[in-house]
């Protein structure tokens, strides 16, 4: 099973993908936030065989929706009507996670401006997959892919 994610921002939108057959995530590209994002989308689940999508939603600490938050539904209702099983996940603080990662690299400035969002797609994908990967421990099988 192949899954990718999407850390939604105004701008543009970071984009990872799991590694067939791991539960190991990493990032890809970056989009631009479009008209055309829907369908650059669907080219690279097309393109890389992806079986499930998840959105990061960008929640306020106290875990209300903001507009950034309320945007990134809309992208995963979006998607949903292309046909895609998509999840939500929470994604508070990926995009500062991801800097700071970067920056421990020693990735320049100007690098890290392009790299953030997909570094950040990937610290999503990478919750999303290791949070299923203790639930089939915990239950001691597989999750259902719901």
């Amino acid at each position: 099973m192949r899954v990718m994610a999407l850390d939604w921002g105004q701008k543009r939108i970071g984009v990872a993908l799991s590694v067939e057959g791991t539960s190991i995530a990493g990032p890809l590209t970056m989009l631009p936030n479009d008209q055309r994002l829907l369908d650059r989308i669907e080219e690279l689940v097309k393109e890389h065989v992806v079986d499930q999508l998840v959105v990061g939603i960008p929640l306020r600490m106290d875990g209300t929706l903001g507009a950034s938050a309320q945007a990134a539904r809309e992208l995963a209702q979006d998607l949903k009507a292309r046909g895609f099983c998509v999840h939500l996940w929470d994604e508070r603080l990926t995009s500062r996670q991801a800097e700071r990662l970067l920056i421990h690299d020693d990735v320049r400035r100007k690098h890290r401006r392009q790299r953030v969002d997909q570094v950040a797609a990937a610290l999503i994908l990478q919750s999303f997959l290791d949070s299923r990967e203790a639930k089939r421990h915990k239950k001691g099988g597989d999750v259902d892919n719901g």
